[in-house]
């Protein structure tokens, strides 16, 4: 049970880390490109119409993740097995929401010159 604890903090935090350095990354590469998409005037399709109002606050997912990983040590949810269980879940939900939040910023960037080539 003790190694499952630690398994499960250690993916909470590198989760919150992956989807904290990601997003702040994005945030700094789609806050430069963004008077570029203004410009364009272009409409984007409903499946990336929410990555630019959206982007500002994708950093503040990692805290979300932080505070679960604070959470994860009081004795409470040290020895419950359903939030361990819980915690590792959202963890693989965090690596795939980093992924997805990289692959859909790169297709907001790059749909403005697909649409007008």
């Amino acid at each position: 049970m003790e190694s499952f604890n630690k398994n499960a903090n250690t993916l909470l935090i590198s989760a919150g880390a992956s989807i904290g350095l990601v997003g702040y990354g994005l945030y700094i590469f789609l806050l430069s490109f963004e008077e570029i998409f203004l410009n364009f005037e272009t409409q984007f399709p409903l499946w990336l119409a929410w990555v630019l109002p959206t982007f500002r606050f994708w950093p503040f997912l990692a805290i979300v993740y932080l505070v679960l990983f604070a959470i994860s040590f009081t004795t409470t949810f040290k020895e419950s097995l359903s939030f361990n269980k819980l915690s590792v879940r959202l963890s693989v939900v965090g690596f795939a929401l980093s992924l997805l939040l990289v692959v859909f910023a790169v297709l907001t960037v790059y749909w403005p010159l697909v649409e007008n080539a």
